[in-house]
């Protein structure tokens, strides 16, 4: 199975549902800042990386977890990816999870800052701190998209 967690951007709220799934971050307590930068690729994509799935690793029951960038393009993004895995005989073997609704109003003006303008110093802490705020709420989607995929 492919496992792909898509947001605007792909370099927050979707890396940290990726990260999540797999272990690297925790599932009972809110990272602090250097974990979130030391273990995963937390605001580091860029505009050149919109549209392009990013593998993240296998989880333990051997499906791959990604992320994607669509920004806006939700609709049309889903339909080409659903429409991919129907030509190829792989409907239930692709996962999409938007995690975008997640996304609260500081993770837009710090990953804007930081990502969009190259303003990482005053993004970034930003970016941070409204991550850290929705956190909780990733993590009961990567919660139900197992429970669901998985019965766990």
């Amino acid at each position: 199975m492919i496992i792909i967690y898509h947001c605007s951007g792909g370099t927050h709220s979707s890396v940290l549902a990726a990260n999540i799934h797999l272990g690297i971050l925790p599932e009972d307590r809110i990272p602090d800042a250097d974990e979130m930068l030391q273990k995963t690729n937390f605001d580091r994509s860029n505009k050149k990386r919109w549209g392009l799935i990013n593998k993240v690793g296998y989880d333990e029951h051997g499906s791959l977890v990604c992320t994607l960038g669509r920004r806006f393009s939700i609709d049309i993004t889903i339909q080409a990816l659903n429409s991919l895995s129907i030509l190829f005989d792989k409907k239930e073997e692709l996962q999409l999870i938007n995690i975008h609704n997640d996304v609260n109003f500081l993770m837009k003006i710090g990953g804007t800052l930081s990502r969009g303008l190259h303003m990482v110093g005053m993004g970034r802490p930003i970016v941070i701190k409204g991550s850290q705020a929705v956190y909780p709420n990733i993590v009961e989607v990567v919660k139900n998209v197992k429970q669901r995929l998985y019965n766990i």
